[in-house]
């Protein structure tokens, strides 16, 4: 018996910091991402398209040919 709960207590004060790591870490991501997002908007304008918003940067001389730049695959544009 006495086994059984020295391993218990060996797991609990593993798993612990583990958690409360990870919940911090956590909590650090969230706030830095919402600064970040105040600090550093994205150029250009949110366009609705239909049931969807994209981000256009429309730069250059007016009249001038159009380039369309698409990010697809999950990759940065």
């Amino acid at each position: 018996m006495k086994i059984a709960t020295f391993l218990g207590r060996l797991a609990l004060g593993l798993v612990t910091p583990l958690i409360a790591a990870n919940l911090a870490g956590y909590i650090y991501e969230r706030a830095a991402e919402a600064r970040d997002a105040k600090l550093y908007p994205p150029p250009g304008r949110l366009v609705d398209v239909g049931p969807r918003r994209l981000h256009v940067l429309c730069t250059g001389p007016q009249g001038g040919p159009t380039v369309v730049i698409i990010s697809g695959g999950g990759t940065p544009s």
